[in-house]
């Protein structure tokens, strides 16, 4: 393979001179820093420090669900670590959410259900910057009651059989009669509207 000391980049030599067509003989990265690359050549090793472009690199959030623990990261590439993170104060974090600005970390439990768009800012110690939208959905918790008529006739199972449900959850109803008695149909507000924190 070809390994090129131009291009733009700033070969910082061990050695005084640079051989304008060096034999390389070995590659390596810096442990602490995989941007940071020697190279060693017939000519004597070569460093440099890659800079790449910031860019966040989270293409969507989890769902939320109101009333339970969060906990999201959201994740950079390029740029010099450490990153600083912050949200837009125009489009804020749902209510009960926020981020951790070392970190990147959304977290805490949201208090309203709803759409949220955020305008995601992550800055590094070089300087650089970057923004992204991202959208946390926090879905509500919606309770549901059956009730036979009469309620002698029998009873309604449902499965899966909960207290509260997560929104956007299938639920299978069974009408079980009583002896003496058939099922003739559905009625009532099956599709509701009230949510649960």
């Amino acid at each position: 393979f070809l390994v090129t000391f131009d291009g733009g980049r700033t070969w910082t030599p061990f050695t005084t001179g640079l051989h304008p067509r060096p034999i390389v003989n070995s590659i390596a990265l810096d442990p602490q820093d995989p941007l940071h690359v020697f190279v060693g050549t017939d000519a004597g090793v070569y460093e440099t420090t890659f800079d790449f472009d910031l860019v966040i690199s989270t293409t969507a959030l989890p769902d939320a669900v109101i009333g339970q623990s969060y906990s999201a990261t959201l994740t950079a590439l390029g740029g010099t670590p450490p990153y600083s993170w912050s949200i837009d104060a125009a489009t804020p974090l749902p209510a009960g959410l926020s981020l951790g600005p070392a970190t990147g970390i959304i977290s805490g439990q949201a208090t309203s259900a709803g759409s949220f768009d955020a305008q995601v800012h992550v800055a590094d110690s070089g300087g650089r910057s970057s923004t992204k939208p991202l959208t946390l959905n926090v879905l509500g918790m919606y309770t549901l009651t059956t009730a036979p008529d009469p309620p002698a006739g029998g009873e309604v199972v449902r499965n899966p059989d909960e207290s509260f449900y997560v929104q956007g959850t299938a639920i299978e109803l069974t009408a079980v009669p009583n002896d003496g008695y058939a099922f003739i149909g559905w009625s009532g507000d099956l599709i509701g509207t009230a949510s649960t924190g």
